[in-house]
């Protein structure tokens, strides 16, 4: 018993390190471990988030990740916003889920695509909202009010408030009732 006492303050010290990379969070934050930020600067968080193993928050200078009240994130999740990624109240996203507001130009005419300019536009995720297991949430996608949103789908196009949408390129299933 004496030896899992050794094991507290390093627990205490993972949470203190999380919290303090954060703009702005929350009352009773949960982290099952390490939030991984890459040039995060600009991340908000409300209250009572929990946070998943392998969460990886990345921001760009001028990028904006926001992340309302009672949100779960996951395991394995990774936020990456050029522009702004906003994550409303009560949403769960399931693991191994990648967000990204941003993807490189194609022009050929203008020469190696990891060398063409990023182009973003924002994320909106709305309240009460769904994300299974492996999706793909792709620049400029708005996913409405209470939408349930299919394992291993890809949003390309929005997602109207309170339906079910799944598959790649995801597409509509059926209202909820």
């Amino acid at each position: 018993m004496r030896l899992l006492n050794i094991f507290r303050p390093l627990k205490f010290i993972r949470y203190f390190i999380n919290i303090v990379r954060f703009k702005r969070i929350g009352k009773h934050p949960v982290f099952a471990d390490y939030i991984e930020f890459k040039n995060s600067k600009n991340v908000e968080a409300g209250n009572y988030c929990t946070f998943g193993k392998g969460v990886c928050l990345e921001t760009g200078k001028t990028g904006k990740i926001s992340i309302g009240n009672n949100v779960e994130l996951s395991r394995y999740i990774l936020l990456s916003a050029l522009a702004s990624i906003e994550i409303g109240d009560d949403t769960l996203i399931g693991e191994f889920t990648s967000i990204r507001d941003s993807d490189h130009g194609i022009c050929l005419e203008e020469g190696l695509i990891r060398a063409q300019k990023s182009n973003s536009r924002a994320i909106r995720i709305g309240n009460d909202v769904w994300i299974g297991r492996g999706c793909a949430i792709l620049k400029g996608v708005v996913v409405g009010d209470g939408a349930i949103v299919g394992a291993n789908s890809v949003l390309t196009k929005d997602v109207e408030p309170n339906t079910v949408v799944a598959g790649c390129p995801a597409k509509f299933i059926k209202r909820r009732i």
